[in-house]
């Protein structure tokens, strides 16, 4: 945090569900997504530690900021600009619907690709969904849907 707050660093951040040891990290997880902090991790002299160096970042960038408040927001705001966290899932592990549940910045505050196999349902909900606000005619597909012998779906369209 401090190199992407202080320094300016881009930094991706990668792990695992399988490296998530605790409930604990997670939660901190969802605090830095959320919030760009996690609540008391710099305290006492590790915060003056912090204050000082963001002082010497601001100065360098020519940046005149006096109290300790602008510099830390100001750190935050850099932190949020500046580290990316990647965290890769599997849904069908049964901690996933905890995870969504007690960890909402890591769905509503990142991107989320899905890789891998999707259910028919999850494949029906989401071409649904970016189909309802789209104008097309409905005598351009046909009523029917049906499922090949892959399991895939497919509309046939009317000519």
């Amino acid at each position: 945090m401090k190199r992407a707050g202080c320094k300016q660093e881009k930094i991706c951040f990668i792990f695992d569900e399988s490296n998530v040891l605790s409930t604990a990290f997670l939660e901190r997880m969802n605090a830095l997504l959320a919030s760009g902090e996690v609540p008391g991790l710099f305290d006492g002299e590790d915060y003056m530690t912090l204050i000082n160096q963001c002082k010497e970042a601001s100065l360098r960038e020519g940046k005149i900021i006096d109290t300790e408040d602008e510099l830390y927001k100001n750190f935050i705001y850099n932190v949020q600009r500046n580290l990316h966290v990647v965290f890769t899932m599997n849904p069908a592990n049964p901690d996933f619907s905890n995870r969504t549940a007690s960890s909402p910045a890591l769905f509503n505050r990142c991107v989320i690709d899905w890789f891998g196999d999707w259910s028919d349902d999850g494949l029906l909900q989401v071409s649904k969904s970016f189909t309802e606000s789209i104008d097309i005619a409905s005598d351009c597909f046909s009523k029917d849907v049906t499922m090949d012998t892959n399991n895939d779906y497919q509309a046939d369209a009317d000519d």
